[in-house]
């Protein structure tokens, strides 16, 4: 890996904002796709990486959020509520017909609860997490 400031190891945060941006990345092509086959097939694919992310967050992000964010306990229940939306909004998605009107509103409301919830993390909670961790702990 590309040495990161120092450390040749990449951290759970830097590894979580680039799952960000490629989800924001896949979002951004199922908007964008007419062909319904390629929807469904992008779908399928960024619904894999958010269950696979949300777990990561859930596993390792949050416990140490809870115990060292000063707003810890009330962040991370702000966080598990926005897991448990985007669940719900991944769930329509799946059953959705990739061509139908009610698929692209779901896309439109999983991606505005997407961007709330990296907000939220890149912009204080990954940056407080940085401040009141060891780097070798987040790695």
């Amino acid at each position: 890996m590309a040495s990161t400031g120092g450390s040749t190891d990449q951290d759970v945060i830097d590894v979580l904002t680039e799952d960000h941006r490629e989800v924001r990345e896949l979002t951004n092509q199922i908007s964008t796709s007419s062909d319904a086959d390629e929807r469904r097939d992008l779908t399928d694919q960024l619904i894999a990486e958010l269950v696979r992310h949300s777990v990561a967050e859930e596993m390792y992000v949050y416990p140490a959020m809870r115990d060292h964010l000063p707003d810890g306990v009330q962040a991370v229940e702000h966080d598990t509520k926005e897991h448990k939306e985007l669940e719900t909004l991944m769930k329509q998605l799946e059953s959705a017909d990739a061509g139908t009107t009610e698929f692209e509103d779901t896309l439109r409301q999983l991606q505005q609860v997407l961007v709330d919830h990296i907000q939220d993390e890149e912009t204080e909670q990954f940056p407080q997490l940085r401040a009141h961790l060891p780097a070798a702990t987040l790695v």
